[in-house]
């Protein structure tokens, strides 16, 4: 277990909810000006967690070998991790949807966004679920190359990246389209992540801290410079930063210099509920009367009160996670004869 990993998923998720409170705070009375321009590029969140996210399949499948025993484990618990929480959020967003937002209930595609077979936000019953799409597509490369190349999974990351690098350099990114999904740029800060966790012994290096620490600052500078949004462009600058950020807290950890608290871990456990249920919980700010009840007592009150419900829905994913979350996913595991071990590690993006 990497606990600086886990404080990088909990940064992640409270960036991405962030980002989508960001126009209701603002209606608020919200004026903040660090804070709403760190709500303004939460999307990075999403950047973070598919880097972790090679990170971590690399670190899942470790030195096992790619049997059909080890390989059937690796992608069941997998599924389950992703299915097994979000099918109860989603019903949960569709029945608040139901009574407060007929008309968006009526649009969803239930089926696509069950199965998660859509990244087609207007069709979707949680809009953040896009990226557990690309999740899924994410483990079945590594289990594909896990198989297929074995002790030579390095060499096939490196030319992956090197290929898909060129091709979304010459190849106009085009969203929503199966070409496009397959071919994504996101699908470099995977490779980029799954590079780090194997060269983790040759990266994670004293001396080289500085230069992760600025590397980040400048990376997210030019992505803010140049508004890079969901292109390559992106992935050069915001994606970039959001792997040497890793590459940062890791060697943080594994030179000894620091390591995340309990506080972090528990935040970084409870990332998953944090990322799906955030937009729902954001429903219920605004269509209980409370966004205008607070806002009603002026800026100060109104502050206050936007940290206080951020703070108890933080409060309540820790809940959810250790009561109902944890406990589904082993009570699953058992049920399917899988090894469930410790909840696995598991990078969602927004």
């Amino acid at each position: 277990m990497f606990r600086n990993v886990q404080l990088l998923r909990a940064l992640g998720a409270v960036l991405v909810l962030l980002l989508h409170y960001h126009l209701h705070y603002l209606d608020m009375g919200g004026s903040n000006p660090l804070l709403t321009a760190v709500m303004t590029y939460g999307f990075v969140g999403v950047d973070i967690f598919f880097a972790i996210s090679g990170f971590v399949m690399m670190h899942v499948i470790g030195s096992r070998r790619p049997t059909a025993a080890n390989v059937h484990d690796f992608l069941g618990r997998r599924v389950l991790r992703i299915y097994g929480w979000y099918l109860p959020c989603m019903v949960f967003a569709l029945a608040l949807m139901a009574v407060w937002d007929p008309p968006g209930f009526d649009r969803v595609n239930l089926l696509r966004s069950a199965t998660l077979t859509s990244v087609d936000l207007q069709w979707l019953a949680l809009p953040v679920s896009w990226s557990l799409s690309y999740e899924l597509y994410f483990y079945a490369m590594v289990a594909l190359g896990w198989v297929l190349f074995r002790a030579r999974l390095r060499g096939a990351l490196w030319v992956s990246m090197g290929l898909l690098a060129v091709w979304c350099a010459l190849v106009p990114y085009r969203e929503g389209t199966l070409r496009s999904f397959l071919t994504s740029p996101f699908i470099l800060e995977f490779l980029a992540g799954a590079l780090c966790y194997l060269y983790k012994d040759n990266l994670a290096r004293k001396p080289l801290l500085p230069l992760y620490a600025l590397a980040t600052v400048v990376l997210v500078w030019l992505g803010v410079h140049y508004q890079a949004g969901n292109d390559f462009l992106r992935i050069r600058t915001f994606g970039a930063a959001a792997v040497c950020l890793m590459c940062f807290f890791v060697t943080l950890e594994q030179t000894g210099l620091y390591r995340a608290g309990r506080l972090a871990m528990l935040l970084g456990d409870a990332s998953y509920s944090i990322y799906l249920l955030h937009l729902p919980f954001l429903s219920v700010l605004y269509h209980s009367g409370l966004r205008k009840l607070l806002a009603s007592y002026g800026p100060a009150v109104a502050e206050l009160g936007f940290a206080a419900y951020i703070l108890a829905f933080l409060a309540l994913c820790i809940g959810l996670h250790t009561l109902v979350e944890r406990p589904l996913y082993r009570w699953l595991c058992r049920l399917l004869r899988l090894r469930h071990g410790p909840t696995p590690v598991n990078a969602v993006a927004a």
